[in-house]
């Protein structure tokens, strides 16, 4: 009787476990996952979530890149990719995340205990805020 029981907590820790997870409050302490935007800024304006721009993406892994930009331009939605293998270092207190070999870069930051992650162009007024998928 005590292990039925046992067993019966057990299942309900897990069902209720599963059931309360919020996958847009995963966290880390790493940049590497699959990232989706929840605030997009261009040029210092507020870039509401729409259909073409909520396919925007970051794809990081131990030591590749890859950023799908989506907007729309003319009711057009466009896209542009970005890939190449990286180094991550400190400039100024501030981490950065650069093109291995050239002089790309962004700003980068884990907020909210690493549920978020925000790329930033060098001015700061470009960038999009990512949760993990």
């Amino acid at each position: 009787m005590i292990k039925k029981k046992i067993l019966i907590l057990a299942s309900l820790v897990a069902m209720f476990t599963s059931c309360s997870k919020d996958e847009g409050d995963r966290k880390g302490d790493s940049i590497v996952d699959e990232w989706i935007p929840i605030k997009i800024v261009r040029a210092g304006v507020d870039t509401p979530i729409d259909n073409c721009n909520r396919q925007t993406k970051v794809i990081i892994t131990n030591n590749h890149f890859t950023y799908y930009d989506y907007w729309k331009e003319n009711q057009e939605c466009k896209s542009s990719l970005e890939e190449y293998d990286y180094v991550t270092y400190k400039e100024d207190g501030r981490n950065m995340i650069k093109k291995f070999g050239a002089n790309t870069s962004y700003y980068y930051a884990l907020e909210d205990q690493g549920a978020h992650l925000r790329i930033s162009n060098y001015l700061g007024n470009t960038y999009v805020i990512l949760k993990r998928k």
